[in-house]
């Protein structure tokens, strides 16, 4: 949680304060939240649903259009999501 709210903060500098970012911490392949504690933990079904009860036109296209453009030039290359998974499993193989 801590790790993700650095991200957002850190997201949140490069468009100049201009949007909020929310933590929001997605598990595509876990159907069972009742182990999880956050209120900002979701499966993917409770994300849908969570994202859809959300108020309509909170961005519009060109704010879509500034966010990505300003944060486009921070992806990754698959070498590097490479490098950072192995790690991940070599922090964390037992």
């Amino acid at each position: 949680y801590i790790q993700n709210e650095n991200h957002c903060a850190a997201i949140e500098n490069e468009l100049d304060y201009e949007y909020g970012v929310m933590n929001v911490v997605i598990f595509p392949k876990f159907d069972d939240r009742t182990r999880l504690y956050s209120r900002n933990t979701f499966t993917i079904n409770q994300f849908i649903s969570y994202y859809y009860g959300l108020p309509d036109n909170v961005l519009d296209e060109d704010d879509l259009d500034e966010i990505y453009n300003v944060l486009s030039e921070f992806r990754a290359t698959n070498e590097e999501l490479d490098k950072h998974k192995n790690e991940i499993k070599s922090r964390f193989r037992n």
